[in-house]
């Protein structure tokens, strides 16, 4: 029982849908705008370039043979879908700045994702590290560092959440021995520490 429910944990807080699930945490916590076209456009876009393409080339990696599953239990079969990746949400995050018209909080989001799978990329080539915690830790670091920028934010509660629902994955990952103690936490701090940093740097 306790294995199916963390399987359904690392389902339902797979990496490739947190910038989705970010943009939705900017657009009802951050902004005053109303819920528009321009909105849906974003949202598409980040859907698209995010899951949608990646899952594509995860499959088609899958299907030729090239990883031997699609959670890419062995670390030196990482490499190329995590650098394909990087380098998609690298041009996302170049698409939202030079030609879609953006907020800056939307930059910051797709330009931490972007740089977030790049460090992980690189850690990848000498340690595992656990991008389901990277994913949900990276949310947490980008409202954090938000509060902290501005305190006239109410975003207490929706930290106090994802604090918990981000122990509640590292714990999941670590009950299905997908990962190891060390792997969960450096995905933390790249996933947190990255998205933090991002945002207290240009804000």
């Amino acid at each position: 029982m306790i294995q199916k429910l963390c399987k359904l944990i690392s389902y339902i807080f797979h990496p490739a849908l947190m910038p989705v699930v970010g943009y939705l945490l900017f657009f009802f916590l951050l902004s005053s705008e109303p819920f528009g076209q321009r909105q849906i456009l974003f949202l598409s876009l980040i859907f698209l370039g995010t899951f949608v393409v990646p899952a594509f080339f995860l499959l088609t990696l899958r299907y030729t043979g090239f990883i031997s599953s699609l959670n890419m239990d062995n670390r030196k079969e990482r490499y190329v879908p995590f650098m394909f990746t990087t380098i998609f949400y690298t041009l996302l995050a170049y698409l939202m700045i030079q030609k879609v018209g953006y907020e800056i909080q939307v930059v910051l989001l797709t330009g931490g994702v972007a740089l977030s799978m790049c460090l992980a990329t690189l850690v990848t080539l000498f340690h595992k590290t656990s991008i389901h915690t990277i994913g949900i830790s990276g949310l947490l670091g980008f409202l954090f560092s938000f509060q902290v920028a501005n305190t006239s934010l109410e975003l207490l509660l929706p930290i106090v959440i994802l604090f918990f629902l981000t122990g509640t994955v590292m714990s999941s990952r670590l009950y299905l021995k997908a990962h190891t103690p060390n792997e969960v936490w450096s995905g933390f701090l790249i996933g947190f520490g990255t998205c933090f940093g991002i945002v207290a740097w240009v804000l």
